[in-house]
This record gives structure tokens, sequence and C-alpha cells, in this order.
């Protein structure tokens, strides 16, 4: 009984885990948790790395643009985990990337 109130409740908040790979020689990987509008994302970080979160919104074109995330562009690596936030509309979705380059 229990678990099928759990489960209720995760399918009505719109709770929803994925994880991500980045691109680039360093492959870390981003942890995307959305619930309701907020999405909280977070990566284990390299000292001398920076990196850029990228997203594009979900439109079932075929060809995605993809943005770096304001406040989330070239950030440097700390050797610990990282975190960014983001805020989506409910009912509209998005794809994220994380990208990371020597520094």
């Amino acid at each position: 009984m229990s678990i099928l109130i759990l489960l209720s409740a995760l399918f009505f908040c719109g709770c929803a885990t994925k994880h991500s790979s980045s691109f680039g020689t360093d492959r870390s990987a981003l942890v995307i948790v959305r619930s309701g509008t907020k999405v909280q994302m977070s990566w284990q970080s390299r000292v001398n790395r920076s990196y850029t979160i990228l997203f594009t919104e979900k439109s079932g074109s075929p060809v995605d643009k993809w943005t770096p995330l304001t406040g989330h562009i070239n950030v440097q690596g700390t050797g610990q985990m990282m975190e960014a936030d983001d805020y989506v509309p409910l009912g509209r979705e998005r794809n994220y990337r994380l990208r990371s380059s020597d520094n």
C-alpha cells in the first residue's frame, strides 16, 4: 500500500530524475532532478576544467538548438560536486547537456 501511495505522489507532483552524459574529453555524469517547475542539476567537477550547461527545448523538431544556460557558462571546476538550478514552466520540457573543457 505504501509503495502505491509513493508512486502516486511521484506521478502527480511531476517529479522525475534523468541522467545524461557530457560531451568533450571529461565524461562527468550530469544528474537532473525535476520537481514542479524547478530543475536541479549536479555533477562531479575536476580542477583545471570549466563547465557549461546547455539546454534545448523539446519541440519535436529534428534539429535541436543548444543554448548555454545563463549563469552556468565556463564555470571553473573545484574538484567538488557542483550544482545548478533552472526553472521550466509546467507542461514544457528541456533536454540538458554538460560540456567540459580544459582551462
